[in-house]
């Protein structure tokens, strides 16, 4: 053997065994950061807490028809004025009730109109919503309006919704204890 040859092989075996290194390497470098990959939780979705309510909006809309618009107005306002009194009388003060809109509707004046458009014409509907933070007694209330039947008030919509208000007070607090429960958990997983 020359000292050429000698010299091939020796290089040869230097960049075999280099390559061998770093095959090695990256492969156990690999399953290295799978396992570290194990350890890690990527928390995505949705977090739920109860809350108590503290905020109650009732909706109310009355809603009154006939051929005579004079008369239906007559008739609506007296029923809001009904309903003005029944919410008083239930300790709902001025405050807490959000005067809507009135809406006429002209069934005469629609495209495609029925045969009965012309035994009750117009139809009146006025709206009024209550905001208060005494979701017990709105609750109380919004189930007492038979009262408001019995003399003829004729209700459209009486829904009421229970909030948690304050949201954003609450988010903050609630992303905080999220965090420090997120922590513990990855700390009890490394």
């Amino acid at each position: 053997m020359t000292i050429k040859t000698i010299i091939i092989c020796i290089f040869s075996a230097l960049f075999l065994s280099a390559g061998i290194f770093s095959s090695g390497y990256f492969i156990g470098d690999g399953f290295y950061k799978s396992k570290m990959d194990d350890r890690y939780v990527t928390v995505k979705g949705l977090a739920e807490k109860e809350v108590v309510a503290d905020l109650a909006i009732w909706n109310i809309k009355l809603v009154a028809t006939g051929d005579d618009l004079t008369a239906v107005q007559d008739k609506i306002e007296g029923d809001k004025s009904q309903l003005i009194s029944f919410l008083t009388e239930n300790a709902i003060s001025a405050e807490e009730m959000e005067v809507g809109q009135y809406n006429v509707t002209d069934l005469m004046s629609e495209r495609y109109r029925t045969e009965q458009a012309q035994k009750s014409r117009y139809i009146i509907s006025f709206s009024e919503t209550v905001r208060s933070n005494d979701v017990q007694k709105i609750k109380t209330l919004s189930g007492k309006t038979g009262d408001l039947l019995k003399k003829g008030v004729a209700l459209a919509d009486n829904s009421a919704a229970i909030l948690g208000g304050k949201i954003q007070e609450r988010r903050q607090g609630f992303a905080e204890n999220e965090r420090k429960s997120f922590r513990t958990n990855r700390e009890g997983l490394l």
